[in-house]
This record gives C-alpha cells, sequence and structure tokens, in this order.
C-alpha cells in the first residue's frame, strides 16, 4: 500500500497495492484498490499476473489467510508470512499444520515466521 499519496486535508484518494522486488527495485505488478477494498481481498487478483513457480511471496501478518497460502501454492509458489506471539489461537493453527519454522524463531521473541513449501 502507498501512503502519502495526497494531501493531508483530502479525504479521497488512490490507494494502490504492488507487489515488487526490493533489491532490484523492480514493480511486477500493481492495481488501483476498488472503494472500501482492502489489501487482502485485492491481494489474489493482483497475485494473478505474476509466474509464481518458485517464486517466495513475504508479507506481513495481514495476509497469513488461507485463501492467498493455497492460491500460492497452487500456482507452484513459497510463501513466508509473520505470525505474532499475541495471536495464540493463530499461531496454533500454524503448529498444528504441516507449515515449517524457520529455525531460531518461536514464541518466545513474540513473533514467528513460518514457511511453507509446497
Amino acid at each position: 500500500m502507498i501512503c502519502g499519496t495526497i494531501d493531508t486535508d483530502l479525504t479521497d484518494g488512490l490507494c494502490l497495492l504492488a507487489a515488487y522486488l526490493p533489491g532490484e527495485g523492480v514493480t511486477l505488478a500493481q492495481g488501483a484498490l476498488e472503494n472500501r477494498q482492502n489489501e487482502i481481498s485485492a491481494a489474489p487478483t493482483l497475485l494473478t499476473y505474476i509466474d509464481l513457480r518458485n517464486k517466495v511471496v513475504i508479507g506481513d501478518a495481514l495476509y497469513n489467510q488461507g485463501r492467498v497460502s493455497v492460491q500460492i501454492g497452487k500456482a507452484g509458489g513459497h510463501y513466508l508470512w509473520t505470525v505474532k506471539g499475541n495471536h495464540p489461537q493463530l499461531l496454533q493453527d500454524w503448529f498444528d499444520s504441516n507449515v515449517q519454522l524457520l529455525p531460531g524463531m518461536g514464541c518466545s521473541q513474540g513473533l514467528s515466521f513460518c514457511y511453507y513449501h509446497p
């Protein structure tokens, strides 16, 4: 999401969701969010424009949704999501699934990074 794109005295502006390669500074796909649409509802459409085979999609806790994870896996990709320790049920769901936690991360640090390899 791009923030700060409008003057502070205005209430309406264009919200964009983009997938990019941070190391290269390249935007792979970008789309405008519809009125009252949020990132998580726009992400599945945006991801259809990208070849996800053998790619790792990284996102914050917002993207820790089954729908997006399944879509990435079916497209041959992988994902890296964050799971915060203050969401104990979500964290337990990850532990109960066949997801691999990255070494050295766990509940004691308050933040766990979960990795899925289809």
